[in-house]
């Protein structure tokens, strides 16, 4: 059979109520804190800033599909924006990942 080791001896003085609450810990959860939120507004204004981008190009698409005069000038449009907006989709992964890892 093993031994467990003795818990440590409790204190014979209770710890007041804010003295684990230091000024050093406190400045390391607002700077922890602090850099997330700014990590969090960052990633909030890229994913806006390409909604917006990407609602501009469907509408751009609409109106060229629109426009098209046979089925193969609307096929080709249509690859041509699938492969375009996978292209965006993809690079804009990249950049949110990229600021996640800042």
């Amino acid at each position: 059979m093993t031994k467990h080791a003795e818990p440590p001896p409790a204190s014979a003085q209770p710890m007041a109520p804010m003295e684990w609450w230091n000024a050093a810990s406190y400045g390391g959860l607002l700077d922890a804190y602090g850099g997330w939120m700014r990590n969090a507004v960052r990633v909030q204004e890229e994913s806006m800033h390409f909604a917006r981008v990407r609602m501009q190009r469907n509408i751009e698409a609409a109106t060229g599909f629109a426009a098209c005069r046979t089925p193969s000038e609307l096929i080709a449009m249509q690859s041509q924006y699938a492969s375009d907006m996978m292209g965006d989709y993809l690079a804009e992964g990249r950049k949110l990942v990229g600021l996640l890892k800042e």
